[in-house]
């Protein structure tokens, strides 16, 4: 999602949505190593498109504040009391997009600390029929499987050969 500045100063927060907390937000526990950097990606994303509406703010301001001394030099105190309130309101998004940028560095910071950890650790994966193999094997049920297969397909083939012996009569 980008932030959007419809030029009256308001924006959209890109801030990907998750838990509450910065350390619940940081935390890549349970995901594999591929999702946590995406995971970590689209924080790093929405941190850039944060920095360049803040280089936007910082712009509008700027622009602002030469129109508000321009209206002031021409004795026009409508258009400087109108570009004062457009400073104003800037200057004030321009205090919430930094805020929002301080808290989003703090969790990308934590988020690459605990990507960095998690790139060390080894993926672990799973085979479920081997493991299921396995634990029929320590509790000797493959026996008892293997014995109940060999006689469903003795039963299976002596009904065979007994329809053919009928086709063939």
């Amino acid at each position: 999602m980008y932030w959007e500045n419809d030029m009256t100063g308001s924006y959209d927060n890109p801030l990907p949505q998750g838990p509450g907390s910065r350390a619940e937000q940081a935390d890549l526990s349970g995901m594999t190593r591929a999702d946590a950097t995406a995971y970590v990606g689209s924080y790093i994303t929405s941190l850039n498109q944060l920095k360049q509406q803040r280089k936007e703010a910082e712009d509008r301001i700027a622009l602002w504040k030469r129109r508000a001394h321009l209206a002031y030099e021409k004795q026009n105190r409508e258009l400087a009391a109108t570009a004062l309130a457009e400073w104003k309101q800037a200057e004030e998004t321009l205090a919430r997009l930094q805020s929002e940028e301080a808290d989003l560095s703090e969790i990308v910071v934590l988020m690459k600390s605990n990507l960095e950890r998690l790139k060390r650790t080894p993926e672990m994966s799973v085979d479920a029929a081997a493991l299921a193999e396995q634990l029929q094997e320590a509790v000797g049920d493959t026996k008892t499987s293997e014995a109940i297969r060999s006689i469903n397909v003795d039963s299976e083939l002596e009904q065979l050969k007994r329809k053919l012996r009928e086709e063939g009569e």
